[in-house]
């Protein structure tokens, strides 16, 4: 990354740069009139990539196809924090690492004219995210939800978001605090990835070539446009996600050419869709749900009605086979139940009340995976990561109390003494004193000082 920083200079004072510089030491010193109000960063190759005011939020920029066309605009987001790919090119969008990037690359995209197979063991990698923010996780999907790896466990699934079909493909937003890194795997065909700060806003876009000409443009709602172009590179049509025309441009040239729409004679289906279950999956595997999707336009007739009885028919005729060839049977893991005990009671505390242990469990079917061992290492690497902290917070420690201390093997209670006492009229209703006081133990200690509202003065012994 490449920083520059942008000044002006305040009260319209003339600028003193001899004044302003060190010739001893040749560092320059900034004249006290020249404030900073912004920052740009660029790339190796001079490409923008974050740019913000002074005391106002980032805004981000990824770029692709050899980083000649930028891609995507994050709102209020470092460029550390973002990543974007519709794998148009072999450029990795801000992600770490995607591997077999041309060779995996299928055609036929939500967005753009490719997607991403992450079949055969493929992955993509975002490193290094920086904490304190929620990280929001998205793609569209072919043919079923990805593994979204986020540490020792998996990002939350956004269920009010998720399902969302469009031209075949299936929307998925998973959420992740700090997760420090993600990887995303599984056997889904996936496009449109996105990696991005919760409380940021991202625009992305994909082009028809490098000669800049975009192809879609999908908002932060992800919601998308797709735009059409004429033999002459003209912009012809703005589509929406279902393919519906909500823009179309005619040219013409000389006042005496008057453009007229022409009759609609034919008419196009509907989008129709049908959710089925893969048939034959091995025990004690579990069919995953698939969706068979007949896009707006597949089908065509001389009325709307036909039209649309065609795509439910095609959606009855070819769903179920269709989910026994794309569809994914996945294994649950198997009960898992692991003793934990709590380490963090000191030992004035006293020992922790759950001496045995206490049972940190991951039921049964909570994880999915390809095969059951990797299903029950997702369930134990929840369990490595969180039962300990689990114990530490249920389990008490059995001589943690104000007047109580553990001493030679037993928990103790202090004599109580009063130091003092105040007037505090209502220090509680009704009470009108506040008493300070302290213990004392057998060992010679003495606890830190207390106070309590009290009905009467407290004399001090």
């Amino acid at each position: 990354i490449y920083p520059s920083k942008l000044y002006r200079l305040e009260n319209s004072t003339p600028l003193n740069i001899v004044s302003g510089s060190n010739t001893n030491t040749g560092q320059f010193v900034f004249d006290p009139n020249l404030i900073q109000y912004a920052s740009l960063s660029y790339d190796n190759v001079g490409n923008l990539i974050e740019q913000r005011k002074i005391s106002d939020m980032a805004s981000s920029y990824v770029w692709d196809h050899a980083r000649t066309l930028p891609t995507a605009e994050v709102v209020n987001a470092e460029v550390a924090m973002v990543a974007y790919s519709s794998f148009e090119s072999d450029d990795l969008g801000s992600f770490s690492e995607i591997p077999n990037l041309s060779a995996s690359r299928v055609a036929g995209g939500f967005t753009g004219g490719y997607a991403y197979n992450l079949n055969g063991g493929n992955f993509i990698k975002k490193l290094n995210l920086p904490a304190g923010r929620t990280y929001v996780i998205s793609y569209w999907s072919k043919n079923g939800q990805a593994y979204v790896s986020i540490g020792p466990g998996m990002a939350a699934v956004r269920t009010d978001l998720n399902g969302r079909v469009h031209d075949g493909w299936t929307y998925y937003e998973h959420l992740a605090t700090d997760p420090g890194f993600v990887w995303v795997s599984g056997s889904a065909t996936i496009d449109e990835l996105r990696v991005y700060p919760a409380d940021a806003s991202m625009n992305t876009l994909t082009y028809t070539s490098y000669d800049g000409a975009i192809k879609s443009k999908v908002d932060p709602a992800n919601s998308k446009a797709i735009f059409e172009y004429d033999v002459f590179n003209r912009l012809l049509n703005i589509r929406d996600d279902d393919k519906n025309i909500i823009k179309n441009f005619a040219y013409q040239y000389g006042s005496a050419n008057t453009i007229t729409a022409p009759v609609q004679t034919l008419y196009y289906s509907a989008p129709a869709q049908g959710v089925y279950y893969r048939q034959g999956c091995p025990s004690p595997s579990i069919a995953q749900a698939t969706t068979y999707n007949v896009p707006y336009g597949k089908h065509a007739a001389i009325d709307q009605p036909t039209a649309n009885a065609l795509a439910n028919t095609d959606v009855m005729q070819n769903g179920q086979s269709y989910a026994n060839l794309n569809g994914s049977c996945l294994y649950g893991n198997t009960l898992l139940n692991l003793t934990y005990y709590k380490t963090n009671c000191s030992y004035v505390q006293g020992p922790s009340s759950c001496p045995s242990g206490i049972v940190y469990t991951v039921f049964a079917g909570k994880y999915v995976a390809p095969t059951q061992a990797e299903a029950d290492q997702l369930a134990l690497s929840e369990a490595q990561a969180n039962g300990t902290n689990y114990a530490n917070t249920t389990c008490t420690c059995t001589c943690d109390a104000p007047g109580k201390k553990f001493i030679n093997g037993s928990c103790e209670t202090g004599t109580l003494v009063y130091t003092g006492y105040e007037y505090i009229p209502n220090c509680r209703t009704g009470w009108n004193y506040r008493c300070y006081y302290y213990y004392t133990f057998s060992d010679g200690s003495i606890s830190t000082t207390y106070s309590s509202c009290s009905r009467t003065p407290c004399v001090p012994q």
